[in-house]
């Protein structure tokens, strides 16, 4: 493998890594909704109305948040346990 072809692997795994790891952070998730509940927060304390659209996003996103969360958790051990099996049958075979 020539040294162009090693770099470019590496960046590709480098990308892959970064993007799982972003989809599952809780930082972003939590940002986000930390700064829609805000939102709520501070029209509700101001006394003035909250648009349906702000309400309806605020409980869809902490309904996304909550599930979102222990998804990634779970869909993480079934992939573990997928490529665990799969070394197993390949260590019989």
């Amino acid at each position: 493998m020539n040294t162009g072809t090693a770099f470019w692997e590496f960046a590709r795994e480098s990308v892959n890594k970064f993007w799982d790891l972003l989809r599952e952070s809780v930082i972003i998730q939590g940002t986000i909704t930390l700064g829609i509940i805000g939102a709520v927060v501070y029209l509700a304390v101001t006394a003035q109305p909250i648009p349906e659209i702000v309400e309806k996003l605020s409980l869809l996103i902490v309904g996304y948040f909550m599930g979102a969360k222990p998804a990634a958790q779970i869909n993480k051990v079934v992939r573990d346990l997928a490529k665990t099996m799969t070394q197993e049958k390949e260590k019989r075979d």
